[in-house]
């Protein structure tokens, strides 16, 4: 539903509610089970803050693991650094989106079959809200159907070369065909699981850089462009 996810301004009153003005966002919406992988999110933000202290995780959710997430993040000394909103209004969800700066959910395979992630409609809404995302490779997510035919590396080019909205693939698929396919969407990072907890950090924040960078530039073209082309037609 884009009309109700996309890109806007951050709301002032939320900002304000979780103290993230000053902070980069990398945000969760999910129910606190498991498979999500939330507890992998947590323990690397809490390598990630050795490096640059201006980042915030929000965790949008509620569920049985929620206690154990918070005495991960305790244990880790992370504080105010993880913060857990619980469940939000409807009416607010899209406004948490765009509190962030990228959004992860590293779903993760279980030996129970029946525990598998299904469609990943937050990715959707996240991808919507023009975020760059950080996901597993974990039952439905990579193979996103669209139309009925577009398997996930062709939804993801397709987003890409629409909305340039840069990806991190993590995948249990290292072969040279999926490789190259992958490598049309250009993304941000591709992870093969298993995977430390150090490299996904490090891809989360490479990620980061890179996009802020990348957007710069684009700018810095563009006004390069029309300062030209002023200058031209003035001549």
């Amino acid at each position: 539903d884009t009309e109700k996810f996309h890109p806007a301004p951050p709301c002032p009153e939320l900002l304000e509610r979780y103290d993230i003005s000053d902070q980069k966002v990398i945000l969760t919406v999910c129910r606190l089970v498991e498979r999500k992988g939330v507890d992998m999110t947590i323990e690397a933000i809490a390598a990630l803050l050795s490096k640059r202290q201006d980042i915030k995780y929000l965790i949008v959710g509620d569920g049985p693991k929620r206690r154990d997430l918070e005495h991960l993040a305790q244990s880790l000394g992370l504080g105010s650094k993880v913060i857990f909103a619980g469940l939000v209004p409807e009416a607010e969800l899209a406004a948490h989106y765009n509190l962030a700066s990228m959004f992860v959910m590293p779903s993760r395979f279980l030996s129970d079959d029946a525990s598998v992630e299904g469609l990943g409609l937050v990715y959707l809404e996240a991808m919507a809200s023009a975020l760059p995302i950080v996901a597993g490779r974990s039952g439905g997510v990579p193979d996103i159907v669209l139309d009925g035919k577009m398997n996930g590396i062709e939804a993801t080019n397709e987003i890409h070369s629409r909305f340039d909205i840069p990806v991190v693939y993590l995948t249990a698929y290292a072969d040279e065909e999926t490789l190259e396919r992958a490598k049309v969407t250009e993304p941000f990072g591709y992870i093969i699981k298993p995977f430390e907890d150090r490299e996904l950090h490090t891809i989360i924040e490479m990620a980061l850089y890179k996009h802020k960078a990348e957007k710069k530039l684009k700018e810095s073209e563009e006004w390069l462009s029309t300062t030209l082309k002023s200058i031209g037609d003035a001549v």
